[in-house]
């Protein structure tokens, strides 16, 4: 006689060979039946906030062993469980526990096959815990009957029907799914944009006098270096017994007090002009930045005046080094000097960013520029978020920023582009962000709405078709056509053709789009 051990994942096709393990209350020896008739299988999927559960075992019969085959995948990053202890408990219509098995250990890489064989016939439940090494604890159950005899049995739920695409092939690709669920949203305007340094977080360090660049105690910085306000980049060290440095400081001292005095009467003049209607509102803009920048010219070099008075005691043909500082906390971006080589005054010689604050700057199109300054001028506040690239997305969730301060709307429009400037401000407390990093903008308009939401990840273009791909098992699939609405920030409204609580494929939905085209790329029998 040919002995072959059932495994719920392998079904017995007819007249096929069934083994049936009669075990009594005591140790005595087991007695191999043999049953020639198809076996009804339950399929069971289930998810926990850590967990997704998908469970194959045979309906329950008094006195044959049924064998679990447990797929156990960890959410976070759609990972097989590699290790950890699995229960089994058959409890009885009361909630107590009547019987219960363990496995120390996964099969192989996320299947846990435990074996129970039932001793007692009547209605109960059934209850799975996984324990894992680290402590952490989570279980599922459902309810079941155990059936007296294989002629006793009922029929199995019926199966579900779709794609297939198994937990093997699932485990070995980027892969996830999410709940469809309820989201805020608003009509939104997305457009491209890329993020640049804050101009008030800018600086640049230059030479404030004529000599050879020394090396301070700390070394010479060099890009990437983190740098706080006050701390030396390098040293200047003038000329021995001339009076060139110090008298060019005065220059530099004197010219920067001009270009002040200047940008000030420049932005008093913009200020009437504007409030005239005379001029457009960038020109005030501009003076506000160029006022600015003279502020910090003015402030710099009279700094450096002092440093170079205290530093020689008031003395011109003293040759101390002079000490170039960090005006700012930031990076520094730029080094354009070596070590000994001659600089002159007003050189530029490092360049410090601020990373903490930012700016991200979009072209937006004539039209839709219309559009914003409508919602703008009636009083509403523009709200504005950053999506990053998908590579900083967890399981095909899109990830993004608020921004801050609306800095620019539109005010001018370029003549050949067509399109005018928006920038707002964004804080990088994450460290992701960098200048010149492409990301996209999502300027959102009008009320929040209550609407169902997906990633856009989920929603596939097949054929000229919308579709997505829900998972109505652990290793089944359904292509459905969905119709779609506002989008915004790496989400789609879904209008109709999914339902709350469904889950949709966010990471590997073009792979299942693939299975289902192919009747051999999953076949609906599998072994472990």
């Amino acid at each position: 006689m040919r002995k072959n051990i059932w495994h719920p994942s392998r079904p017995v096709p007819a007249a096929a060979l069934l083994l049936a393990v009669v075990v009594a209350c005591t140790s005595a020896p087991v007695e191999i039946v043999e049953e020639e008739e198809d076996f009804p299988t339950r399929v069971e999927t289930h998810w926990t906030d850590q967990f997704e559960w998908f469970v194959e075992h045979p309906l329950l019969v008094v006195g044959l062993q049924a064998s679990f085959a447990a797929h156990l995948t960890r959410l976070d990053g759609f990972r097989a469980v590699e290790e950890g202890r699995l229960t089994v408990e058959l409890l009885g219509p009361d909630g107590s526990v009547r019987q219960q098995v363990e496995v120390e250990a996964p099969a192989r890489s996320g299947i846990f096959v435990p074996v129970l064989v039932p001793e007692a016939a009547g209605a109960g439940s059934l209850r799975l815990i996984y324990r894992g090494p680290s402590g952490e604890i989570d279980e599922v159950g459902w309810q079941v009957r155990v059936a007296a005899s294989v002629a006793d049995l009922g029929e199995a739920p019926a199966a579900p029907e779709g794609i297939r695409f198994l937990k093997e092939q699932q485990w070995r690709i980027p892969f996830a799914t999410i709940p469809v669920g309820v989201r805020a949203m608003r009509e939104a305007i997305e457009i491209p944009a890329v993020i640049e340094p804050h101009p008030r977080y800018v600086a640049e360090v230059a030479a404030p006098a004529e000599g050879l660049l020394m090396v301070p105690e700390e070394g010479l910085p060099v890009p990437g270096t983190r740098v706080r306000q006050g701390d030396i980049l390098a040293l200047v060290s003038p000329p021995v017994g001339s009076t060139a440095g110090w008298h060019m400081i005065e220059a530099e001292v004197a010219q920067a007090r001009n270009r002040l005095t200047h940008a000030e009467h420049e932005y008093a003049r913009a200020a009437r002009l504007v409030e005239a209607g005379a001029v457009p509102a960038r020109r005030l803009q501009e003076a506000v930045l160029e006022r600015d920048n003279a502020m910090a010219r003015f402030a710099a070099v009279s700094k450096q005046a002092g440093m170079f008075e205290q530093l020689t005691a008031g003395e011109p043909f003293a040759t101390p080094a002079l000490p170039l500082r960090a005006p700012i906390d930031g990076i520094v971006a730029a080094v354009n000097v070596t070590i000994g080589e001659p600089v002159g005054p007003g050189r530029t010689l490092f360049r410090i960013v601020d990373l903490e604050h930012l700016v991200v700057r979009a072209e937006l199109p004539e039209a839709e520029l219309a559009r914003l300054v409508e919602h703008a001028v009636g009083g509403e506040t523009l709200v504005a978020v950053v999506t990053l690239p998908a590579a900083r997305w967890g399981d095909g969730v899109p990830a993004w920023l608020p921004t801050g301060e609306l800095l620019e709307l539109g005010t001018e429009i370029d003549a050949e582009s067509r399109t005018a400037p928006v920038r707002y401000t964004i804080e990088n407390d994450s460290g992701f962000l960098r200048p010149g990093m492409s990301v996209e903008m999502s300027v959102r308009m009008g009320l929040d709405r209550e609407v169902l939401a997906v990633p856009e990840a989920a929603v596939l273009d097949v054929e000229g078709i919308t579709t997505v791909y829900v998972q109505v098992s652990g290793e089944t699939f359904a292509e459905r056509v969905v119709e779609t609405g506002i989008r915004n920030s790496g989400w789609i409204e879904i209008r109709a053709g999914l339902a709350t609580g469904e889950r949709v494929t966010t990471l590997g939905a073009y792979l299942v789009r693939l299975a289902g085209l192919s009747p051999d790329a999953a076949p609906a029998a599998h072994s472990h």
